[in-house]
């Protein structure tokens, strides 16, 4: 069994500098599979190993979980949610709503209360725009508090942007959907709340702890803007994308037999409308029959098939035939058009021919239907 390898990414603290002044260094990684680390290192994205996923992991300290009793958000569209997102938590902003990313946690069975995380959005956008130049497709994207478990607190010594300098961190998970970071100071106060000493933490073993975990719980930072273009690549590197390309060859091989049964039908109509024209001109040489072939045979092929009644098609000729017979004595353009339409021929005589010497013969198969258009229609072909 086959098992999906991923590429941890730990990203850096957000520099305090300005845009300008920032510079992507090598990233710390780790690959996991199975929960098992086969590979760790620190390199830049286009040197990462290649794996069917990419995670990144922001530090506490960058993002705000604020947790409330929002219920109605749950039928709200990812349009409507971006715009109410912004007025549910503008008391918890030290900046413009327009300035960060939102994105929602998991709901709870029917829990009415739900996290919403909040992190600058310049900051994502700056991240994902290196990593899309480097050909990297990020699947997630989690802060790190919502990774370990509940009533935790971890310490870290987590790199810069420069990959150079470490800072000192510490990541607090509170409950289950509620956590934060802070900069570790030396300070007692938290140590205190908590009642116990921060527990040290590496990247790795965060990661091995991770793969014991339900995933699909994590709150994802991909949400909106930044998971639209992954939705591509989520497929393209899930455990189903085998599947994805045989559903996908499957449709295409439909579409082409739909395309050769509609051309084998096409030909098979035509053969028969011809036959019918043919038949039909024999009795009646000056027929108008210059409207379109399509019309005159538009329902034939699709009763034929319905019924699947052998000889169907016999029976358009010989009533084109009969009806010739029953026209021997008339002028020979009274017929300006002839069709084919549930087992029965539709005749439009030349304006002024009065077929009741027709009715007399045929009856009582040939009935007028309106003004010059009859319905030919023996009861028995026998």
């Amino acid at each position: 069994m086959s098992y999906e390898t991923v590429c941890w990414v730990q990203i850096p603290v957000k520099p305090k500098t300005l845009m300008e002044e920032w510079v992507l260094g090598p990233l710390c990684f780790v690959v996991s599979q199975h929960k098992k680390i086969i590979q760790e290192g620190k390199a830049l994205p286009q040197q990462w190993p290649k794996t069917q996923k990419i995670v990144l992991v922001f530090p506490a300290v960058d993002v705000l979980l604020v947790e409330g009793n929002w219920p109605q958000l749950r039928s709200l569209n990812a349009h409507q949610l971006q715009e109410a997102l912004p007025n549910l938590t503008e008391d918890w902003l030290l900046s413009s709503p327009q300035g960060v990313h939102y994105a929602l946690g998991v709901w709870r069975g029917s829990a009415p209360e739900i996290t919403i995380a909040i992190i600058d959005l310049a900051w994502m956008r700056w991240l994902m725009a290196h990593l899309e130049a480097s050909q990297r497709a990020v699947l997630r994207a989690h802060p790190v508090s919502m990774l370990q478990s509940e009533d935790s607190v971890w310490s870290w010594e987590w790199p810069d942007l420069d990959s150079v300098t470490n800072h000192s961190l510490v990541s607090v998970r509170t409950t289950r959907d509620q956590g934060f970071g802070y900069w570790n100071d030396g300070s007692s106060n938290l140590m205190k709340t908590y009642g116990h000493q921060p527990s040290p933490m590496t990247f790795v073993q965060m990661v091995q702890q991770i793969e014991q975990l339900d995933q699909s719980v994590f709150l994802d930072l991909c949400q909106f803007e930044f998971s639209a273009p992954m939705g591509l690549s989520r497929l393209a590197h899930s455990k189903w994308r085998f599947s994805l390309v045989l559903i996908g060859l499957t449709g295409m091989i439909y579409l082409i037999s739909l395309n050769m049964l509609a051309l084998s039908e096409y030909f098979e109509v035509h053969k028969w409308q011809r036959q019918m024209l043919d038949v039909a001109h024999h009795w009646m040489p000056q027929m108008d029959d210059t409207n379109d072939p399509a019309v005159l045979m538009e329902h034939f092929y699709e009763g034929r098939l319905a019924s699947q009644n052998k000889g169907l098609e016999d029976r358009m000729v010989v009533l084109a035939t009969r009806l010739g017979q029953m026209l021997k004595g008339a002028p020979s353009d009274v017929v300006q058009q002839l069709g084919y339409h549930h087992d029965c021929l539709w005749v439009k005589f030349k304006l002024g021919f009065d077929p009741k010497g027709l009715v007399e013969q045929g009856k009582p198969v040939l009935e007028k239907q309106e003004s010059d258009t009859w319905k030919y229609c023996p009861e028995s072909m026998e």
